[in-house]
């Protein structure tokens, strides 16, 4: 009997714990104390050892008891410092000395530093964290920029480029992404510590911090500009548009529906079209059910919204679209494509609706919110034409030992670059990566790299589908 309780106090020895309740263990220990002690053989010399046998175990089930008792306190404690320790730091917070202290992981340190701290640049009148990723392009030509920055104001400034990103996904983007590879900057890595500081939904994300350690401003990139900088650094104010993301915005919940008088089983199509909503990032999502169907365009430009009613609508679009310049330089410039003055949200939500009614309905709200008409027409237009300079494939010999891509890419490429519609005529599915980085040289240097697999480029009038824009009064 003994030994069976033994083995049962064992599991509070570190041995892993059977599902059952802390009540249920003493009420078992406690049952097997009376049984050991009462029932049993009547004997002085029997009950004297059973009773020592069973203070042993109530010695045991105190100690057991106390041990869960303090693990509990413990865990308690450690939820309690969980929750401080993350709490948002927002704009006029000091930042906490355990912040300055916080070993960061690096890459491309100048001084092949693997760990730094916050503290090491304690004596610069400014630190920018700049919250980014290797998939956030806003974010790369924002360090360009900020980066010469930096160059001009070294004394003071310094830039802190922060991702959760892994060592490993880091370094192959500055081999894959030229311009990372050209800039070489510096950046904390793999973090899950400074992100819970400072939340937010979308990057690049900026937190200026000065040198008594207050968060100064919480900004995106378009803030960050050599002005705004050094009036900061000189202890001015300048007027800075903070950035304020809405971090509990529900992409799956209707943007605008108030069903308040059960109206929502008798809905066919509810739309909406309004202007950019600041605090949530840029995204397209559509959502189909077995009777409701969602479309979200989230804070998209003019052609972004368009592929939702044109699916097949083309990315590289200059070549492709006929307009005024009106529309072309309000609507189509890449400038504009990113500038929140010229991002819109749009949703519908249909019930029972065939899809051809629904991309009708978007492509008429969308017309008539832009005040356009828009349509695709086939048009004759000067083309780039990729053929075979023979009816064989390329050489497969010339190819085998060289990444290649698939030509599609190097086709859109071709068009963004040159921007003249370029089309596929040749038998060929693949192009050898070293082609493909050449895409914006000259006509003649392409061709001379195409001969060697068997291609060429030339130009030609095809019959091409456009996509027209006309303006219209309403």
């Amino acid at each position: 009997m003994m030994k069976n309780i033994y083995q049962f106090g064992s599991y509070a020895l570190g041995k892993p714990m059977p599902r059952f309740s802390l009540a249920h263990f003493i009420r078992k220990l406690m049952t097997a104390i009376f049984h050991e002690v009462i029932i049993g053989h009547s004997s002085f010399t029997r009950i004297s050892s059973r009773f020592v046998k069973a203070g042993s175990l109530l010695f045991l089930m105190t100690m057991f008891v106390s041990h869960l008792a303090a693990q509990s306190s413990e865990k308690l404690q450690i939820s309690i410092n969980e929750e401080e320790k993350f709490q948002t730091l927002q704009v006029g917070d000091v930042i906490p000395e355990e912040i300055w202290e916080l070993p960061l992981q690096m890459v491309n340190h100048p001084e092949n530093k693997q760990v730094i701290t916050l503290g090491d640049y304690r004596d610069k009148k400014l630190i920018i964290l700049d919250f980014w990723a290797t998939w956030c392009g806003s974010c790369i030509s924002g360090m360009e920029a900020l980066g010469q920055v930096q160059n001009k104001l070294q004394d003071d400034l310094i830039v802190l480029p922060v991702t959760t990103q892994s060592r490993e996904r880091i370094q192959d983007a500055f081999i894959k992404i030229p311009l990372l590879n050209d800039l070489n900057f510096l950046s904390v890595i793999e973090d899950d510590v400074l992100i819970k500081y400072f939340p937010h939904r979308m990057i690049p994300h900026l937190i200026w911090i000065g040198q008594s350690g207050e968060v100064l401003a919480v900004t995106d990139k378009n803030e960050a500009s050599f002005e705004n900088i050094s009036s900061v650094i000189n202890n001015e104010s300048p007027n800075l548009v903070l950035k304020a993301d809405i971090l509990d915005f529900d992409n799956d919940s209707p943007l605008f529906f108030n069903d308040k008088y059960g109206i929502s089983s008798q809905l066919d199509m509810q739309s909406v079209f309004c202007r950019h909503i600041s605090g949530v990032p840029s995204s397209q999502l559509i959502r189909k059910g077995s009777e409701i169907n969602r479309y979200l365009g989230l804070n998209l430009g003019f052609l972004s919204l368009y592929r939702m009613a044109f699916p097949n609508l083309p990315r590289y679009y200059s070549a492709r679209i006929e307009c005024s310049e009106g529309i072309r330089d309000l609507y189509l410039t890449s400038v504009n494509k990113t500038n929140a003055e010229y991002l819109y949200t749009y949703e519908l939500i249909t019930q029972n609706v065939a899809i051809n009614r629904e991309l009708e309905k978007i492509k008429e709200d969308l017309d008539f919110n832009f005040q356009v008409e828009t349509s695709f027409l086939n048009k004759e237009k000067e083309c780039l034409i990729l053929v075979s300079l023979n009816d064989d494939q390329f050489s497969r010999q010339a190819i085998d030992d060289v990444e290649v891509v698939p030509v599609e890419r190097f086709v859109n490429k071709l068009e963004f670059e040159k921007k003249i519609p370029v089309l596929n005529e040749s038998n060929s599915t693949e192009i050898p990566s070293s082609i493909f980085k050449q895409a914006s040289s000259g006509l003649d240097d392409l061709n001379a790299l195409l001969f060697k697999h068997n291609l060429q480029l030339t130009k030609g009038i095809r019959e091409i589908e456009v996509f027209f824009i006309k303006e219209v009064s309403i």
